[in-house]
């Protein structure tokens, strides 16, 4: 079998066969995509004496393993207009080739035939990576032409054609278009190519960057222009929405190159993030990287309509979770570090655009959230920030693992919006007739997520015998505990 280089390159053939001669004389404005159904085209005759004589020639090219099928079917007309029936193949890109004809002229137009209303797979040939075409899963609405866009990106599983079926209500209900590119596993590997935006060629180094044309970012641009050419729309604005990796996906877009035809940039339930600060080295900050940043960057970045979705109950810490503490630094699961990411917009600019959206009763699960990003578009205007927010509270966690022998590990949180001034930080253990063991943190005064090693021994250096002990964490007025067992 040829391999799936080989297709592309024929593809590519069969296309600038197909297209449109410069002096075009079919009368109109087309889309290059159509939907399937009944198609009108009329030529402009420049003879007086002579009729146009149309070809409508289909070709099909398998939507698998890329194979251009041998078999088309051609028909002839004549007169100074068609009506040509558009029929998507099950499994196939569909393509039709329109001629029109005489001794006076010819011009010829190709379009691609989608059914509408459903996900429809539609081939984005990257030029810049000819070897890896990303596959888009394509809505149509009734009326495209007027149509909005949302551009929606996979979680880690790669499963854009479940995310696209997600909006394929919306799309419908309210004349969206919806594109979700696949970024696979098999052209993408790592998190480095997709949801980190294929920007250094190592995610251990960042001495040597890519080409900015290399970046998913700039790929995903060029997907949405692409189809806004070929789909013939008037608004050529559109929205980014992301859950999980997708959700990294686009906060690091709006960081690192932000499309100014953004309306909004949806991020929902990320898994950790980039933050905007310059003290945090990257990926986790965007410190010690070799690019420039204008002196206005994070002025600029508060100012652009970001919006952070996180669910109240994606709380866990499970295997897909960075658990790095680089990452806990951020909060300890997915919702604590949604306000890590967007409390800095409150930093930088207390008039800044970003939101923050609790999706309520929803964990790790994109459909939900999916939903969640849907009212709001419907609806941006209703969603207040300030009352919107649920501020993160202290946290203690239990110790891990317990019953322990020697060591463990205590984590707590303290929410960014405390004043560390004010308040001192305070973490004691207690054995179980009250008195202080071990003092693990003292005044060392910094919010967000803290994970110290215990190992058992107390002030003075002495391991401690098995038993139950008690650790407390003492923020300003607020104290909380929890009891540990120590097994030898």
């Amino acid at each position: 079998m040829k391999n799936k280089k080989v297709y592309i390159i024929l593809f590519t053939l069969f296309v600038e066969m197909c297209s449109t001669d410069s002096l075009a004389q079919i009368i109109g404005e087309y889309s290059i995509i159509q939907p399937s159904g009944l198609l009108n085209l009329k030529a402009d005759n420049p003879s007086s004496v002579e009729q146009v004589r149309w070809e409508v020639t289909s070709y099909y090219k398998n939507e698998n393993n890329l194979e251009m099928d041998v078999s088309r079917d051609t028909l002839e007309s004549f007169g100074d207009s068609i009506k040509v029936l558009l029929i998507k193949n099950v499994g196939e890109y569909t393509f039709y080739k329109v001629k029109a004809e005489n001794d006076a002229f010819s011009d010829s137009i190709t379009f691609q035939v989608l059914n509408k209303g459903i996900p429809e797979k539609y081939l984005f040939e990257n030029t810049v990576f000819p070897s890896k075409p990303i596959v888009v899963y394509l809505i149509l609405p009734n009326d495209i032409s007027t149509a909005k866009f949302v551009m929606v990106m996979h979680g880690v599983n790669r499963n854009s054609a479940e995310y696209s079926n997600a909006w394929k209500s919306f799309a419908v209900n309210n004349n969206y278009v919806i594109a979700a590119p696949t970024f696979t596993d098999e052209d993408w590997p790592s998190s480095r190519s997709y949801n980190l935006g294929n920007m250094f060629p190592s995610s251990s180094s960042t001495a040597f960057i890519n080409p900015v044309e290399e970046w998913t970012f700039t790929i995903v641009a060029k997907i949405h222009d692409e189809l806004v050419g070929k789909l013939n729309l008037n608004d050529d604005k559109y929205t980014i929405w992301g859950h999980s990796a997708g959700a990294q996906f686009v906060h690091r877009l709006m960081i690192f190159k932000p499309d100014y035809k953004l309306t909004y940039a949806i991020a929902a339930n990320a898994g950790w993030y980039t933050m905007p600060d310059f003290e945090i080295n990257y990926p986790y900050g965007l410190g010690d990287l070799s690019l420039e940043f204008e002196e206005t960057f994070l002025e600029d970045l508060a100012i652009k309509n970001i919006v952070v979705m996180r669910g109240t109950d994606d709380t866990i810490r499970d295997s897909f979770l960075n658990t790095s503490s680089e990452a806990d630094e951020q909060g300890l699961n997915r919702y604590q570090r949604a306000y890590s990411f967007y409390s800095y917009a409150q930093e930088i600019d207390q008039n800044h655009n970003w939101k923050l959206i609790e999706v309520e009763n929803i964990g790790h699960e994109y459909k939900g959230m999916a939903e969640a990003a849907q009212s709001f578009l419907l609806n941006p205007t209703s969603v207040d920030t300030d009352q919107n927010i649920t501020p993160v509270s202290f946290q203690l966690f239990q110790n891990y693992p317990n019953p322990f022998n020697n060591s463990t590990n205590i984590s707590f949180y303290v929410p960014h919006e405390i004043n560390m001034n004010d308040n001192f930080i305070s973490l004691m253990v207690y054995n179980s007739l009250g008195e202080v063991v071990a003092k693990l943190k003292d005044q060392e005064n910094r919010a967000g997520t803290t994970n110290i090693a215990f190992n058992a021994i107390d002030d003075r250096g002495i391991p401690l015998t098995s038993g139950v002990y008690f650790y407390r964490l003492s923020v300003g007025d607020f104290s909380i505990s929890k009891k540990m067992i120590l097994l030898k």
